[in-house]
C-alpha cells in the first residue's frame, strides 16, 4: 500500500544562506509573479519570504565574510534559489509515491516473468 501523511504534505520549508537558516513561508512563495519582477520588489520578496529582517541578517552576513552588500543578481539569484527550493520540496512526496509505485510494478513483473519462466521449463513436447 502507498500512502502519504500530514508529514509529508505540511512540512515546513526551512533553507540556508551563508550560514544563515530562514523558513519559507509557503503563502508568500505561491504567490510572487516571476514575470514582473522588478529590482526594487528582489527586496520585498525576500522580506516577504523569509521575514522582515532578511534583507539585514544577510548583509551584515556578507559584510563579516568580507563581501559587499548583495547586489540586484545576488537578490535574484536568492529569489530564484527560494521558488526552485519550495517547487522542489512540494514535488518531492509526489516523485516518492511514483517510485514506490513503479518499484511495486517492477517487482510484480520480476515475479510474473519468474512464474512463466519455471512454467516453461516444466512443460516439454514430445
Amino acid at each position: 500500500m502507498i500512502r502519504i501523511d500530514y508529514k509529508d504534505t505540511d512540512k515546513k520549508v526551512e533553507v540556508e544562506i551563508y550560514g544563515l537558516k530562514f523558513e519559507i513561508n509557503k503563502n508568500e512563495i505561491e504567490n510572487i509573479d516571476t514575470k514582473n519582477i522588478e529590482e526594487n520588489s528582489l527586496e520585498e520578496i525576500i522580506k516577504k519570504v523569509l521575514g522582515e529582517d532578511a534583507i539585514n541578517q544577510i548583509n551584515n552576513k556578507r559584510k563579516q565574510d568580507g563581501y559587499e552588500e548583495m547586489d540586484t543578481q545576488v537578490k535574484l539569484t536568492i529569489v530564484m534559489f527560494l521558488v526552485e527550493t519550495y517547487v522542489n520540496a512540494s514535488i518531492n512526496p509526489i516523485n516518492n509515491m511514483i517510485d514506490k509505485a513503479n518499484n511495486t510494478y517492477n517487482n510484480m513483473n520480476r515475479n510474473i516473468n519468474k512464474v512463466r519462466r519455471n512454467n516453461k521449463n516444466r512443460y516439454r513436447r514430445y
